[in-house]
């Protein structure tokens, strides 16, 4: 079984579309999704044959991605561009 870092993209018609950290796109049926899970949740992918068998929410992957958007949007709003 391969597990695999991801963020949750959106939903559409019933499925989650997720990227994978090496770029593959998976969409999964929104049912298996964590209902704590909306767009822009990282998430671990636990992969048999390609397949998502099961995936869970990264609490704490989700939480350093906000601080570091949180980041760089204070730095653009003060005008520091080149730094992003």
């Amino acid at each position: 079984m391969e597990i695999v870092k991801a963020s949750l993209d959106r939903f559409s018609a019933g499925y989650a579309v997720i990227y994978s950290n090496d770029g593959r796109k998976f969409d999964v049926p929104k049912n298996i999704v964590p209902q704590d899970c909306k767009a822009g949740s990282r998430l671990k992918l636990y992969l048999d044959n390609g397949a998502v068998v099961k995936l869970e929410l990264d609490s704490r992957s989700t939480d350093d991605a906000k601080r570091q958007i949180s980041k760089k949007y204070a730095r653009l709003s003060r005008g520091e561009h080149q730094n992003i």
